[in-house]
């Protein structure tokens, strides 16, 4: 059987469909973070439209790289926003960014 997108994609749904939360602490997790994405869905979007990358995606890179802190790259959390610095940690040597939609972009063309 050859790989195609479509089927690859019916894979990634069946998957998240299924997907369940332990109760407790991860579902509370969980939710602020949804929460903390939704809230910002407009800045995402924005990044969305420059990427053609879903925004809900880009929420969830920007909670796992710097728990939705808007002072840190996409790329690696690394807090430069508006510092002149550019990133010492892997992807090195990004930047400087003057904004986060400018850091988010520049991480997911690359």
């Amino acid at each position: 059987m050859s790989w195609t997108f479509e089927a690859t994609e019916r894979g990634y749904s069946n998957m998240f469909r299924s997907a369940t939360l332990k109760p407790g602490a991860d579902t509370t997790n969980a939710e602020t973070f949804a929460n903390e994405i939704i809230a910002a869905e407009d800045q995402y979007r924005a990044v969305q439209r420059a990427t053609g990358v879903p925004w809900y995606f880009i929420g969830a890179l920007h909670m796992r790289e710097s728990s939705c802190n808007f002072e840190g790259v996409l790329h690696n959390g690394e807090q430069i926003i508006g510092t002149g610095r550019v990133t010492s940690l892997e992807p090195k040597g990004r930047g400087p960014f003057a904004d986060w939609a400018s850091a988010a972009i520049d991480a997911l063309k690359l």
